[in-house]
């Protein structure tokens, strides 16, 4: 059996380098869910289903997961755009 990690939106599943991929082989596996979970976390995925598959059997189970509180989630750091004044507008 395999864990991956998958983007509900896209369809795509979570690489190794923390990228996309649509092909299921190309996709990460984990160990266990708390594995997947935690990664989930790291790589700030609100939203994220969980996908056990059963290659020898042949199918998957797909397992949606609620989306993370958004203080949990770590998010890049990417500075706050400065404001731009309309044209004729004086800022003090």
């Amino acid at each position: 059996m395999r864990i991956v990690v998958q983007n509900p939106r896209t369809g795509c599943y979570l690489e190794e380098t923390g990228g996309w991929t649509v092909d299921i082989r190309q996709a990460r596996d984990f160990v266990s869910s708390a594995d997947a979970m935690n990664a989930r976390r790291h790589h700030g995925l609100a939203d994220a289903s969980l996908v056990f598959r059963f290659e020898r059997e042949g199918y998957s189970i797909c397992v949606p997961l609620e989306p993370l509180p958004r203080e949990t989630v770590e998010l890049p750091f990417r500075p706050e755009p400065t404001p731009t004044p309309e044209p004729g507008l004086l800022i003090s």
